[in-house]
């Protein structure tokens, strides 16, 4: 399996939300900024970046009131606005709540780290920035069942919103584990491909998917995978999104 991109602990609360003097770009020695990294540290693309940081810090504890796909806009906002952004996300001591609400798989995008030949994508990079990743498959309505998909090094997890007594308890619970692998398609796509141990049912069963990205509500741009034999339905409830799509989103 490719090597894992491993999130960054949550950052702490101390210390300030934007760039400091010695996060990447600025010479101790002379104070300047290294060519094309100034936008890092000053102007639209580091105050939006700020703007995203603290979303993030806002997210992980409002639940509702501020939504992941919130963050992830904010995030690209500032990576349009300055592509420096991207490896400053990545790798900055006070961007650790942001790389926890972007997933790795946004997170490697942004920081410019997916990218093969001719425009594709590079299979072996997307494999390892799904390593710790939560794919997601909405319920369709305010009571559908949505999938959730954990990836692993090793394996994924699927969760399903389960009840065993007549309806009267609804639970999120880890209802089915299996393997994963991610591969080029002859057009230069990324496909992937689960298979469960054995014993699962109808239900546990995911397809064989078929990355892309997909500009969604309000020109949010976000990962997503389809069935690669095109059965896409009109919610698409059978895609899984790297993103929560709640019923708070909708």
């Amino acid at each position: 399996m490719p090597r894992a991109i491993v999130l960054a602990a949550l950052f702490s609360t101390f210390g300030l939300l934007g760039c400091t003097a010695d996060e990447g770009g600025i010479d101790s020695q002379s104070g300047d900024v290294e060519e094309g990294g100034a936008c890092q540290f000053s102007g639209p693309g580091n105050a939006k970046y700020k703007e995203a940081v603290e979303a993030a810090k806002a997210w992980g504890r409002e639940e509702c009131r501020v939504l992941q796909t919130e963050t992830i806009h904010l995030a690209q906002q500032a990576v349009d606005l300055c592509p420096a952004v991207g490896p400053l996300i990545a790798e900055s001591e006070y961007a650790g709540a942001l790389r926890e609400s972007l997933g790795p798989l946004e997170l490697a995008h942004l920081a410019g780290d997916l990218e093969g030949e001719a425009g594709l994508w590079n299979v072996d990079a997307v494999g390892g920035a799904l390593v710790g990743q939560t794919l997601w498959a909405p319920g369709q309505g305010a009571y559908g069942s949505p999938r959730i998909v954990h990836l692993g090094e090793s394996g994924y997890e699927l969760e399903r919103l389960v009840t065993e007594d007549e309806g009267m308890t609804i639970e999120r619970r880890v209802t089915s584990r299996g393997t994963w692998t991610a591969a080029s398609l002859a057009d230069g796509a990324i496909s992937l491909t689960f298979d469960p141990e054995k014993g699962a049912g109808p239900e546990e069963q995911l397809e064989v998917f078929r990355m892309e990205r997909w500009v969604g509500w309000e020109e949010l741009e976000l990962f997503r995978f389809v069935p690669a034999d095109g059965t896409l339905d009109e919610y698409g409830t059978n895609a899984l999104y790297a993103a929560n799509i709640s019923e708070c989103d909708a």
